[in-house]
């Protein structure tokens, strides 16, 4: 099973999420992952000082968001 970190300096809002992901509290530059449940990468992007991800293409489900120091679950709904 694997272990979930979590970095309070790391913000997203909203989650659970719809459409539009924000995700704040990152260094610009530092690379975000979108995983699903089995780990397998669904998308990659550098982050800025506030990163929108759009997730409206994938379906209702547990996400999970990777970044150098952390790993959050995100709940599409």
């Amino acid at each position: 099973m694997q272990q979930i970190f979590q970095n309070n300096s790391v913000h997203i809002n909203p989650n659970p999420v719809k459409d539009k992901m924000e995700v704040s509290g990152l260094k610009a530059g530092s690379i975000i992952q979108l995983t699903d449940v089995t780990g397998k990468i669904l998308m990659t992007q550098t982050a800025t000082e506030t990163t929108v991800l759009n997730l409206s293409a994938y379906n209702a489900g547990i996400y999970f968001l990777k970044t150098q120091t952390s790993i959050q679950k995100i709940v599409k709904q």
